[in-house]
C-alpha cells in the first residue's frame, strides 16, 4: 500500500515534499501521489506527467518512422532531407562525430581538457530517465514472463548528441532479477540496450533585439591609473555619440586622488560618467553593490574590471542577452595570457586570440550583465567576502536558483587584459588556491610553458 499510493513524507522536516526530479521506480510503481498542497508543486508534479505524456507520443512517433524506413529499404527508396544530409556527415572523416566512453559515475573523451571526470547534472538527469524508461519497456511483460527487472546500473556504454538525430545512448546495463514465478529467485542480469531521443521539429520565433537600455557600466576602482586611462580611451570609443552607456566609477582612496581622477575622466569624458565614492579597505563587492544601489530597478547594469577592454559589438550583446525579469548574461571573457611570453611586447592586440594569445576562461564569473531588479532579487552579492575572488561564484550561484535565465557564452569583444597577478597572503585558504590557480593559468599556454622549459634546460646543457 505505501508502494502504490505514493506518499512522499520527511520526518525530519515533518514535510511533504515530492523530489525535484520525479523520475525513479516509486514514481512509477505508484498509481496515485499524496494530496498536494502547495502550488509550486503541484505545476512541477503536472509538468512531469506532461513530460512522461510527450515521451509516450515522441516513442510512438519513433515507432511509425522505424515502419516508414523499413518500408523504404525493402522498395530501395533513396534517402531525402536530413537522412540524406547526416548519411553524407557520417562518410567524412572529419565530420564524423565520436562517441563518449561513459560509465555510471564518469565519463571519458578525446576532446576533454581533463580526460576522465564525472557527468554534467544534464547528462546525469538524461541517463537517469533513459534507465528508467529501459525499465519501464523491460517489464512491460513482467506477469507473463514471470519476472521484475529493476535497481539498472551502467556498467559501461557510449553516447553523443547528433545535431541532425539528437541524443544517442548504446548502454551495457545490469540489471536486479526478481523471479515470482515457480521457485522465486534473485539474480542480477546484463543486457545491451540503445536507446535515442529524437529532436523534434525545429520551431521558428521571430525575437525582437532592439533594446533602447542604457547599459551602467560599475568599475571599482583604486590605484591603477595608467590602466584607468586605457579603460576610458576605450570606453569613449565605444560610447562615442551615443547614450547607449554610463560609466559608474565607485573610487576608494584619498581625497587628492579623487582630483585626479576627476580631471582625467573630464579630460577624455565630458559625460557619461558618475562617481561613487566609498571609504575603507577596497572591497569589490561592496563597490559594486553599492554601484548597482544607485540605478533604478528597470535599469541595466554591468560588472567590469580595470583591465577589461569592450568593443562595440560586445555592447550590443550586452544589451540583447540581458533581459529584465527574465535573462542575466555571464559573458565568458577572453584573457591573454603574459604578453612578453605571446607576443615579446609590453601588450598585444585584442584582436589575437589564438590558443597561444590566450584562453576563453570558462571558470571566471567577475564580468556579468543583469537589471537591477534580478540583482536584487538573487540576493546581491555577499558583503563579508574580502580580499580577492569568490564573490563572483557567489552571486552566479544565488542567480541560477532565481526563475533569471543564466546565459553564458564566449563573447570575443570582451578580452581581460594580461596584469602580474598578487595573491595577499591575508586571504583564506579557499581564495588562496582559487587564486594561485588562476595566476598559474595566466602566464602562457601548455605549449608555450614547455617550450620555454626545455629551451630553458638545452641552454643550462650548453652551459655545463
Amino acid at each position: 500500500m505505501q508502494v502504490l499510493f505514493y506518499h512522499s513524507y520527511t520526518h525530519a522536516t515533518n514535510s511533504h515534499v515530492f523530489p525535484h526530479d520525479l523520475t525513479g521506480s516509486e514514481m512509477d510503481r505508484a498509481i496515485t501521489l499524496h494530496p498536494i498542497k502547495v502550488p509550486s508543486v503541484m505545476y512541477h508534479v503536472h509538468n512531469e506527467i506532461l513530460i512522461r505524456k510527450k515521451a509516450k507520443l515522441e516513442l510512438q512517433k519513433i515507432e511509425l518512422k522505424r515502419e516508414i524506413m523499413e518500408m523504404d529499404t525493402l522498395l530501395d527508396s533513396p534517402k531525402e532531407g536530413l537522412d540524406k544530409v547526416q548519411a553524407s556527415m557520417e562518410q567524412s572523416d572529419f565530420d564524423f562525430l565520436p562517441w563518449v566512453f561513459i560509465t555510471s559515475k564518469s565519463q571519458i573523451a578525446h576532446n576533454m581538457f581533463n580526460v576522465k571526470r564525472n557527468h554534467e547534472r544534464s547528462w546525469k538527469q538524461i541517463l537517469d530517465r533513459a534507465l528508467d524508461l529501459a525499465v519501464n519497456q523491460l517489464n512491460e511483460n513482467a506477469m507473463s514472463d514471470g519476472r521484475l527487472l529493476d535497481q539498472p546500473e551502467i556498467v559501461y556504454g557510449y553516447r553523443r548528441f547528433h545535431p541532425l538525430s539528437g541524443i544517442q545512448l548504446k548502454l551495457n546495463v545490469k540489471f536486479r532479477c526478481l523471479k515470482f514465478r515457480g521457485k522465486s529467485s534473485k539474480s542480477y542480469i546484463s543486457k545491451y540496450i540503445e536507446l535515442g531521443a529524437h529532436l523534434s521539429a525545429p520551431e521558428v520565433r521571430e525575437v525582437d533585439l532592439k533594446s533602447n537600455a542604457i547599459v551602467h557600466l560599475i568599475l571599482p576602482l583604486s590605484g591603477k591609473l595608467k590602466e584607468f586611462k586605457r579603460f576610458l580611451s576605450q570606453f569613449e570609443e565605444v560610447c562615442k555619440g551615443k547614450d547607449s552607456c554610463v560609466l559608474l566609477l565607485v573610487l576608494y582612496k584619498s581625497a587628492s586622488y579623487l582630483e585626479t581622477i576627476t580631471s582625467v575622466s573630464q579630460s577624455l569624458l565630458k559625460h557619461k560618467i558618475r562617481i561613487l565614492r566609498v571609504h575603507g579597505t577596497f572591497n569589490r563587492a561592496v563597490a559594486l553593490h553599492n554601484g548597482v544601489m544607485a540605478v533604478n530597478d528597470t535599469e541595466l547594469v554591468m560588472f567590469v574590471d580595470v583591465d577589461i577592454h569592450l568593443n562595440v559589438d560586445a555592447l550590443f550583446r550586452v544589451k540583447t542577452n540581458t533581459r529584465l525579469r527574465s535573462q542575466a548574461y555571464f559573458p565568458i571573457v577572453f584573457n591573454q595570457y603574459d604578453s612578453k611570453l605571446t607576443c615579446g611586447a609590453n601588450s598585444c592586440p585584442v584582436d589575437n586570440q589564438t590558443p597561444e594569445d590566450g584562453n576563453f576562461r570558462f571558470f571566471g564569473f567577475g564580468i556579468a550583465s543583469m537589471y537591477k531588479a534580478d540583482y536584487v532579487s538573487s540576493g546581491g552579492f555577499d558583503l563579508n567576502i574580502r580580499g580577492w575572488g569568490k564573490e563572483d561564484v557567489d552571486l552566479y550561484s544565488k542567480v541560477l536558483k532565481t526563475n533569471t535565465t543564466v546565459f553564458r557564452a564566449a563573447d570575443p569583444g570582451i578580452v581581460h587584459i594580461y596584469h602580474p597577478k598578487i595573491c595577499d597572503s591575508t586571504l583564506n585558504v579557499e581564495q588562496t588556491v582559487m587564486c594561485v590557480n588562476s595566476k598559474a593559468a595566466s602566464f602562457a599556454s601548455q605549449h608555450k610553458l614547455a617550450q620555454l622549459y626545455f629551451n630553458s634546460r638545452h641552454k643550462s646543457n650548453l652551459t655545463l
